[in-house]
């Protein structure tokens, strides 16, 4: 009889299957190598055969996992773009208005891939872009800003605005190898009072400077060896040719993977232009600028056009390279491979701000395009861009496992800090940048292209792009709109690039070259994706479980922190300390279980770890030396280092938060946190978040615990700007004045702290007494743990109760659909005004008590009145004439 529980040791045979005999596990891996003839999944041509499965995009499929024998930090991702120029990294940013001018080609290029710069401006404009490009890092600047001694101070202030560096030589005659007698830097000319002095007048002569000749690393030396900023390298009849910048330096040392050119250390630089006989003058003035490499801008790449522009390039540019396209079919990109190009760009339709394939029927899906002319491209060692289609770091490998060497992407990086235009909040809240495709009635308008010359209107990128420069009427094949704030490039580019890398290992493949290799034979293993497997992949409901601390001070204030100004969504708010769960916090209930809405030990490890890397402000007891599981009453002690680099280390993943505070000599103090309400969001948003509130009391004043240790620091900006205590009350009335922002859940639960934590001073002015300061202590905490439910277990889902006015009237008794058919309940007896400003976020919070709102005998002003005079009570302070004044502002508001 087969066992159903416990050993099974005693058993010869595991009952899988009645009269399937069991093999030495030992053979396994023989077994399959002569059993199975067949690998799992598909290759890449049954995969990408058209008549079979149709045209795919990079969702239809996905690349089955390898075998894994190194890290992920192994994998190389160096790629080529041309036939003659490789990149460290396989990332390019698109020739797009919103997405690519001189700073996102800057950085890109620091990051080891490369930024193509647009076309839809002046020649001169885009000229000017390739230049700050080319100077921006080098290793000798072949072509220095020189200024003659007639310039004045004034003129090298207006260089130091336009170029953004402010270090300049001097010389006899204003230019590059004429006899050197200076250098003017930003420190001599900051706070001369004369702008119309000469710049010899405050110029250095002291100079360092090395002879022609000098290698770079011999010119580093000697720079780094200096106090100066700039090394100026001369010849024999001390003549300036060239110069070395310390910034320079320090770069080199901080961007180790940048696109440059080996010969002279410079940014490697891309730029678009069109293939209008115009074009051909632009492509003179990019070229004078330094320019490397071409792109030929069209949606469809086959044309006499652009044909005869290839031949154009390679015939009176043969050091520049240039790429083609767009193509999608293996007879597109012959006919411009045979013309010479050295790159080619597939996509047409794919990206997510163009609608060329539903508005003109034209065009191929993603995956498709990219296999079957990336494959015939090789033949001839041509490199090709998967252009468009790009949302994730999954679809940037997927368009390299089907043959590209590098992927161009236009919404992904138009959010992010170096693209071009400002931030601005959307109507939901949300930071967000303008983004538009370059096929769109906007970008086909917009009159910059020509500087408002005459024609300009008519020789934009968008028309051109689109063969739209003579049409009447404009036919949209792209939309405009906005996409979400993404950070820097600095962050987000080395984000993509280690999911790459793991990506990669998880395939079991090395590099990209191995990638293609493995792929062409059919070692790298495909499968399709039904619909109901893209739903089982994707995020299905899913929930957001954060945990927030109500952080009360030696005095009784609050600790709120206020946002970053490139927040997500209301910059500027301010926020309990608290955010996500980290798997590392601990086990939670499986998904779906409505304990997931309770607290427990995972949550308060999460809020204390947030608390300390967003404050600086470690909620752990010292270690008893004599037990090692128990603690005692202090407050453990951290330096100003152990704080800095332990914050800095968990928030980078380098340590585990538990383990670092135990290897501390500390124990979190997690039962003292006090559970005080859940939230969760509206049942009218989709993504649903869930968040456990806790107080807890920092130790008294008079205790002897360091002072220090309840000062608190922001992040230095990663999320948050400013980290404060302040009385409940007085971040109330910020609040009210329309000061800071705060959150609903924020403000309620300010409100409901404030009834009894006052002003850490007495009437008289003094302050409070220990033993007063424990008095409101205890009153709370008698509150939390009073109600039905009580205040710890209460569950609230805001809902709109009425409409007053411009605002909501929100109710606090529901617990929310994910707790429906539970007791779980809120909070009966109060409810929130609240009006949402798209740009301003929440405003016109206040708390009230239920039945006032509901009493339809009661007229307003009755209303406003028992709420002032609560307010009053409250504050324990003001006068009759401050409530009516209240009352008065209260009235204008409504």
């Amino acid at each position: 009889m087969p066992l159903t529980n416990g050993d099974l040791a005693a058993t010869t045979k595991t009952p899988f299957a009645a009269g399937q005999e069991l093999l030495d596990h030992t053979t396994a891996v023989d077994f399959l190598a002569n059993e199975y003839k067949h690998q799992d999944g598909l290759d890449i041509q049954t995969l990408l055969d058209s008549k079979t499965h149709g045209g795919l995009t990079y969702n239809d499929f996905l690349v089955l996992p390898g075998y894994i024998g190194f890290p992920a930090s192994d994998v190389a991702l160096d790629t080529p773009v041309t036939k003659r120029i490789s990149l460290k990294t396989p990332l390019l940013s698109s020739p797009m208005d919103t997405v690519t001018e001189h700073s996102m080609a800057i950085h890109m290029a620091l990051l080891g891939g490369l930024g193509v710069i647009h076309h839809n401006c002046s020649a001169e404009d885009q000229a000017e872009m390739v230049r700050k490009v080319k100077r921006f890092e080098n290793g000798f600047i072949l072509d220095p800003v020189v200024l003659s001694p007639e310039t004045t101070v004034g003129e090298a202030k207006q260089l130091k605005e336009k170029w953004g560096f402010g270090g300049f030589p001097v010389t006899e005659n204003g230019t590059l190898r004429s006899k050197l007698i200076g250098m003017i830097t930003t420190r001599d000319i900051q706070f001369h009072p004369d702008l119309n002095d000469p710049v010899t007048s405050v110029m250095s002569t002291d100079l360092v400077t090395a002879p022609s000749g000098t290698t770079l690393t011999e010119a580093n030396a000697v720079l780094s060896k200096s106090k100066k900023g700039k090394l100026p390298i001369v010849d024999s009849d001390h003549n300036i040719v060239s110069l070395l910048s310390r910034s320079d330096l320090m770069k080199n040392l901080h961007y180790p993977l940048a696109s440059k050119l080996p010969h002279s250390k410079q940014l490697i630089c891309a730029a678009a232009i069109g293939t209008r006989p115009e074009d051909k003058q632009r492509l003179q003035t990019l070229a004078d600028a330094g320019l490397d490499i071409v792109v030929l801008d069209s949606s469809q790449g086959n044309s006499i056009f652009q044909i005869e522009m290839i031949k154009f390039v390679k015939d009176n540019y043969p050091g520049l390279d240039v790429i083609g396209g767009n193509v999608v079919t293996v007879a597109q990109a012959a006919n411009l491979i045979a013309a010479g190009v050295d790159g080619l760009r597939i996509g047409m339709g794919s990206g997510s701000a163009c609608i060329t394939q539903e508005v003109m029927a034209v065009g191929r899906p993603q995956a498709a395009s990219v296999f079957n002319v990336s494959s015939f491209a090789a033949h001839f060692g041509v490199p090709c861009i998967a252009d468009g289609g790009i949302q994730n770091v999954g679809h940037i490998v997927k368009g390299l496992a089907l043959g590209a060497s590098t992927v161009m992407m236009g919404g992904l990086l138009a959010g992010t800090t170096e693209s071009p235009g400002n931030y601005f909040v959307s109507h939901e809240g949300k930071l967000v940048k303008a983004y538009r495709g370059m096929g769109s009635i906007d970008a086909m308008e917009d009159k910059k292209a020509g500087s408002g010359a005459k024609g300009a209107i008519k020789s934009d990128a968008g028309k051109a792009r689109y063969f739209s420069e003579g049409d009447r009427l404009l036919v949209a094949q792209g939309v405009s709109g906005s996409v979400l704030d993404r950070g820097s490039v600095t962050k987000f580019v080395p984000y993509l690039l280690a999911g790459l890398q793991h990506s990669l290992q998880d395939i079991g493949m090395k590099s990209l070259k191995a990638l293609r290799e493995g792929v062409v034979r059919g070692d790298v293993r495909f499968e399709l994706r039904t619909v109901s497997a893209q739903a089982e992949g994707n995020v299905h409901g899913l929930h957001s479980f954060d945990k927030n601390i109500l952080l009360i001070s030696p005095t009784n204030e609050i600790l709120l922190l206020r946002r970053v100004q490139a927040s997500s969504s209301f910059a500027s708010a301010h926020v309990f300390p608290g955010g996500h769960i980290d798997p590392e916090d601990g086990p939670l209930p499986p998904h779906g279980d409505v304990r997931l809405h309770q607290d427990c030990l995972a949550y308060r490890v999460g809020a204390i770890r947030e608390c300390f890397e967003e404050s600086g402000i470690l909620l752990a007891r010292d270690r008893d030396t004599d037990n090692s599981n128990t603690t005692t009453s202090r407050l453990h002690q951290l330096t100003e280092r152990e704080r800095d680099a332990g914050r800095h280390a968990i928030h980078n993943k380098q340590t585990g938060f538990q383990e670092w505070v135990h290897s501390h000599g500390g124990i979190l103090d997690t039962d003292s946190l006090h559970p005080f309400t859940r939230w969760l969001t509206p049942a009218n948003i989709p993504k649903r978040f869930s968040t456990q509130m806790y107080l807890y009391f920092l130790p008294m004043a008079h205790s002897g615990i360091p002072q220090t240790l309840h000062i608190p620091t922001c992040d230095g900006g990663v999320e948050h700007t400013e980290a404060q205590f302040l009385p409940a009350s007085e971040w109330l009335a910020l609040a009210e004045a329309e000061k800071i922002i705060l959150f609903p859940p924020q403000f309620f639960l300010l409100s409901l702290v404030a009834d009894f934590l006052g002003h850490g001073v007495s009437s008289e002015g003094q302050g409070l007494s220990a033993e007063s300061l424990q008095t409101q202590r205890k009153r709370l905490l008698e509150f939390v743990k009073s109600g039905d439910p009580p205040w710890g277990e209460k569950c609230i889902s805001p809902w709109p109760l009425k409409r007053d006015g411009k605002r909501l009237v929100m109710g606090l008794d529901e617990p929310g659909p994910e707790l429906e058919g539970t007791n779980r309940r809120g909070d009966a007896e109060r409810v929130v005004w609240v009006q949402f400003r798209g740009k301003g976020g929440t405003r016109g919070l206040e708390v009230g008590w239920r039945k006032d709102v509901v009493d339809e005998h009661m007229t307003d002003e009755e209303s406003q009145k028992k709420f002032v005079a609560r307010k009053k009570e409250r504050n324990g302070r003001g006068s009759d004439e401050e409530l009516e004044q209240a009352l008065r502002g209260k009235k204008e508001k409504l």
